[in-house]
């Protein structure tokens, strides 16, 4: 199988279609992204290359958007993949401690949490990171983003809003201990 048959393809390629598209239909680049989420056609392809989405749940989303659900998963996506876009890099946010903002939340079936405030795409991400389900063992740190893709535990949190600092991450999940 091949990345075009979920509407997914090259996205170099869906850009200058789209433009080709928006210039010969003489639509703005905004109702052309607009349609495209309409019909669940999402770069999903770009979320896994970059280490966002982790395989088993890009698995189930490509299935998602081509369902009932399909402009609801493919709006999240998009938001996913200007969150990651925009995401500082590495070492960008360093002293800012607990007051980082996080972008990315990822957990593990209730036992770890992941908790991302900037990334080298590919790569390493650093944020606040409690893998064991314990107050006590929750550190600022690095995590291999390749590695939390391939895991099949783990999962990007779709419902995380952009905004939360690494304190305020804290006290919701541990209200007693950090409160």
């Amino acid at each position: 199988m091949n990345n075009t048959q979920f509407g997914f393809g090259n996205d170099k390629v869906i850009r200058s279609l789209m433009t080709v598209g928006a210039v010969v239909a003489n639509k703005s680049a905004k109702q052309i992204e607009q349609e495209t989420i309409k019909q669940g056609k999402v770069d999903l392809a770009w979320l896994k290359l970059e280490s966002v989405l982790p395989i088993t749940q890009a698995g189930i989303i490509a299935d998602l958007l081509r369902g009932e659900e399909r402009l609801h998963f493919a709006e999240k996506m998009t938001e996913f993949r200007k969150i990651a876009e925009s995401m500082p890099r590495l070492r960008t946010t360093d002293g800012q401690g607990g007051d980082a903002v996080v972008a990315l939340h990822y957990f593990a079936n209730g036992a770890g949490d992941w908790w991302v405030t900037e990334w080298e795409p590919r790569d390493y991400a650093f944020g606040l990171c409690d893998p064991f389900g314990d107050p006590h063992c929750m550190e600022l740190g690095s995590l291999s983003l390749e590695e939390m893709a391939e895991s099949p535990r783990v999962e990007l949190d779709l419902h995380w809003r952009k905004g939360t600092t690494i304190d305020q991450a804290k006290i919701r999940k541990y209200p007693a201990t950090f409160s």
